[in-house]
């Protein structure tokens, strides 16, 4: 209902759990990722087995000083 509804974004932060949820229910409109030049081991995948293969489209990306790479994407 509330994507219905005009009224400000809505943001999610940190939750892979969330973001796989809003997916399969094609809450989505556009992401933000944030990629940082870091080497930790395994994670947490962005996209799991419940996410349809689907193409993104770039509309936005820029680099930080320290090298964090800023992209948004649209569905």
């Amino acid at each position: 209902r509330l994507k219905q509804q005009d009224g400000p974004d809505l943001l999610t932060q940190g939750s892979s759990d969330l973001l796989q949820t809003l997916l399969v229910h094609d809450l989505i409109d556009e992401l933000r990722l944030l990629t940082f030049p870091l080497i930790l081991g395994p994670g947490k995948r962005l996209f799991g087995k419940g996410a349809r293969p689907e193409a993104l489209k770039l509309t936005a990306n820029s680099v930080s000083t320290t090298g964090v790479i800023m992209s948004v994407y649209e569905r």
